[in-house]
Protein backbone atom coordinates (compact mmCIF):
# COMPACT_ATOMS: atom_id res chain seq x y z
CA UNK A 1 0.00 0.00 0.00
CA UNK A 2 1.17 3.46 -0.86
CA UNK A 3 0.18 6.16 1.60
CA UNK A 4 0.81 9.91 1.64
CA UNK A 5 4.30 10.40 0.28
CA UNK A 6 5.50 6.79 0.36
CA UNK A 7 5.97 7.03 -3.42
CA UNK A 8 8.82 9.43 -2.66
CA UNK A 9 10.54 7.15 -0.18
CA UNK A 10 10.22 9.61 2.69
CA UNK A 11 12.54 9.00 5.60
CA UNK A 12 9.90 9.69 8.23
CA UNK A 13 6.74 7.69 8.64
CA UNK A 14 3.66 9.82 8.04
CA UNK A 15 2.31 9.43 11.57
CA UNK A 16 5.77 10.21 13.01
CA UNK A 17 5.85 13.47 11.08
CA UNK A 18 2.47 14.46 12.50
CA UNK A 19 3.73 13.83 16.03
CA UNK A 20 6.72 16.05 15.29
CA UNK A 21 4.45 18.87 14.04
CA UNK A 22 5.84 18.44 10.51
CA UNK A 23 2.76 17.32 8.63
CA UNK A 24 3.87 18.00 5.06
CA UNK A 25 5.07 15.55 2.45
CA UNK A 26 8.85 15.86 2.03
CA UNK A 27 8.79 17.20 -1.54
CA UNK A 28 12.24 18.73 -1.08
CA UNK A 29 13.84 15.25 -1.30
CA UNK A 30 13.16 15.33 -5.08
CA UNK A 31 15.29 18.48 -5.48
CA UNK A 32 18.22 17.73 -7.84
CA UNK A 33 20.57 19.49 -5.39
CA UNK A 34 19.80 16.72 -2.86
CA UNK A 35 22.52 14.05 -3.31
CA UNK A 36 19.95 11.31 -2.67
CA UNK A 37 17.29 12.72 -5.04
CA UNK A 38 18.10 10.13 -7.74
CA UNK A 39 16.91 7.30 -5.51
CA UNK A 40 13.72 9.15 -4.61
CA UNK A 41 13.05 10.08 -8.27
CA UNK A 42 13.53 6.42 -9.29
CA UNK A 43 10.98 5.32 -6.70
CA UNK A 44 8.52 7.99 -7.85
CA UNK A 45 8.92 6.81 -11.48
CA UNK A 46 8.47 3.17 -10.39
CA UNK A 47 5.19 3.90 -8.59
CA UNK A 48 3.96 6.08 -11.48
CA UNK A 49 4.75 3.43 -14.11
CA UNK A 50 3.16 0.71 -12.00
CA UNK A 51 -0.01 2.83 -11.57
CA UNK A 52 -0.19 3.51 -15.33
CA UNK A 53 0.26 -0.20 -16.07
CA UNK A 54 -2.48 -1.09 -13.59
CA UNK A 55 -4.90 1.37 -15.20
CA UNK A 56 -4.06 0.28 -18.77
CA UNK A 57 -4.51 -3.48 -18.20
CA UNK A 58 -8.04 -4.43 -17.11
CA UNK A 59 -6.80 -7.92 -16.16
CA UNK A 60 -5.43 -6.38 -12.95
CA UNK A 61 -8.82 -5.26 -11.70
CA UNK A 62 -11.72 -6.14 -14.00
CA UNK A 63 -12.90 -9.42 -12.50
CA UNK A 64 -11.60 -9.09 -8.93
CA UNK A 65 -11.38 -12.56 -7.35
CA UNK A 66 -12.62 -14.35 -10.48
CA UNK A 67 -9.65 -13.03 -12.45
CA UNK A 68 -7.05 -14.67 -10.20
CA UNK A 69 -5.44 -18.04 -10.85
CA UNK A 70 -2.29 -19.52 -9.31
CA UNK A 71 0.33 -20.53 -11.89
CA UNK A 72 2.84 -22.11 -9.58
CA UNK A 73 5.06 -21.51 -6.60
CA UNK A 74 8.52 -22.54 -5.59
CA UNK A 75 8.71 -22.39 -1.79
CA UNK A 76 12.33 -23.57 -1.70
CA UNK A 77 13.38 -20.56 -3.85
CA UNK A 78 10.78 -18.07 -2.57
CA UNK A 79 9.14 -17.52 -5.98
CA UNK A 80 5.42 -17.31 -6.63
CA UNK A 81 3.49 -16.68 -9.81
CA UNK A 82 -0.14 -16.13 -10.62
CA UNK A 83 -2.34 -14.98 -13.47
CA UNK A 84 -4.66 -12.05 -13.66
CA UNK A 85 -7.35 -12.68 -16.27
CA UNK A 86 -9.47 -10.37 -18.32
CA UNK A 87 -11.63 -12.94 -20.03
CA UNK A 88 -12.20 -10.73 -23.07
CA UNK A 89 -8.91 -8.95 -23.64
CA UNK A 90 -5.86 -10.47 -22.02
CA UNK A 91 -4.00 -12.40 -19.40
CA UNK A 92 -1.05 -11.35 -17.32
CA UNK A 93 1.46 -13.46 -15.44
CA UNK A 94 2.84 -11.86 -12.28
CA UNK A 95 6.00 -13.39 -10.84
CA UNK A 96 7.48 -12.40 -7.48
CA UNK A 97 10.95 -13.27 -6.21
CA UNK A 98 11.07 -12.87 -2.43
CA UNK A 99 14.61 -14.25 -2.31
CA UNK A 100 17.91 -12.35 -2.19
CA UNK A 101 19.11 -14.63 -5.00
CA UNK A 102 18.66 -13.65 -8.65
CA UNK A 103 18.27 -16.13 -11.49
CA UNK A 104 19.52 -15.41 -15.04
CA UNK A 105 17.41 -18.39 -16.19
CA UNK A 106 14.71 -19.87 -14.01
CA UNK A 107 12.41 -22.70 -15.13
CA UNK A 108 9.09 -22.13 -13.39
CA UNK A 109 6.62 -25.04 -13.47
CA UNK A 110 3.29 -24.30 -15.12
CA UNK A 111 -0.11 -25.66 -14.37
CA UNK A 112 -3.30 -25.07 -16.31
CA UNK A 113 -1.85 -22.96 -19.15
CA UNK A 114 -2.29 -25.43 -22.02
CA UNK A 115 -2.77 -22.85 -24.78
CA UNK A 116 0.01 -20.38 -23.90
CA UNK A 117 2.76 -20.10 -26.51
CA UNK A 118 4.95 -17.34 -25.11
CA UNK A 119 5.08 -14.15 -23.08
CA UNK A 120 6.30 -10.58 -23.34
CA UNK A 121 7.74 -8.73 -20.36
CA UNK A 122 5.82 -5.50 -19.79
CA UNK A 123 7.12 -4.56 -16.33
CA UNK A 124 10.33 -5.40 -14.47
CA UNK A 125 11.04 -3.86 -11.08
CA UNK A 126 14.79 -4.38 -11.72
CA UNK A 127 14.77 -1.81 -14.54
CA UNK A 128 17.60 0.72 -14.59
CA UNK A 129 15.02 3.53 -14.67
CA UNK A 130 13.93 2.40 -11.18
CA UNK A 131 17.45 2.09 -9.75
CA UNK A 132 17.76 -1.63 -10.50
CA UNK A 133 20.61 -3.42 -12.26
CA UNK A 134 18.85 -4.00 -15.58
CA UNK A 135 20.69 -7.34 -15.80
CA UNK A 136 17.59 -9.54 -15.63
CA UNK A 137 15.59 -8.49 -18.69
CA UNK A 138 13.29 -10.76 -20.68
CA UNK A 139 12.74 -10.02 -24.35
CA UNK A 140 9.94 -11.26 -26.58
CA UNK A 141 10.91 -14.86 -27.25
CA UNK A 142 9.45 -18.31 -26.83
CA UNK A 143 9.87 -18.84 -23.11
CA UNK A 144 7.41 -21.69 -22.77
CA UNK A 145 8.92 -25.16 -22.71
CA UNK A 146 6.84 -28.10 -23.87
CA UNK A 147 8.32 -31.38 -22.81
CA UNK A 148 5.36 -33.71 -23.32
CA UNK A 149 3.04 -33.84 -26.34
CA UNK A 150 3.06 -30.07 -26.88
CA UNK A 151 1.66 -29.32 -23.42
CA UNK A 152 3.51 -26.40 -21.80
CA UNK A 153 5.34 -27.57 -18.68
CA UNK A 154 7.75 -24.74 -17.78
CA UNK A 155 7.97 -20.99 -18.13
CA UNK A 156 11.59 -19.87 -18.46
CA UNK A 157 12.62 -16.32 -17.52
CA UNK A 158 15.28 -14.19 -15.82
CA UNK A 159 14.43 -12.62 -12.47
CA UNK A 160 16.42 -10.35 -10.17
CA UNK A 161 16.63 -10.72 -6.39
CA UNK A 162 13.68 -9.22 -4.47
CA UNK A 163 11.85 -8.29 -7.64
CA UNK A 164 8.55 -8.38 -9.47
CA UNK A 165 7.80 -9.16 -13.14
CA UNK A 166 4.68 -8.75 -15.23
CA UNK A 167 4.32 -10.69 -18.47
CA UNK A 168 1.60 -10.38 -21.07
CA UNK A 169 0.79 -13.93 -22.08
CA UNK A 170 0.63 -14.84 -25.78
CA UNK A 171 -2.00 -17.44 -26.64
CA UNK A 172 -2.55 -19.74 -29.59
Amino acid sequence: MIHMGDELGQKWAWNGRLGASEGAVEWHILNPSNPESGWHRNLLKYVGDLNRLYCSKPAFWKHADWGYKMISHSPQNNLIGFQRLDFEEGRLALIYNFSTMGYPKYDFPLSGLASVKGAQEIFNSDGIQYGGTGNFRNKLLPMIKSEQEGIPTHFSFAIAPLSFLVFEMLWE
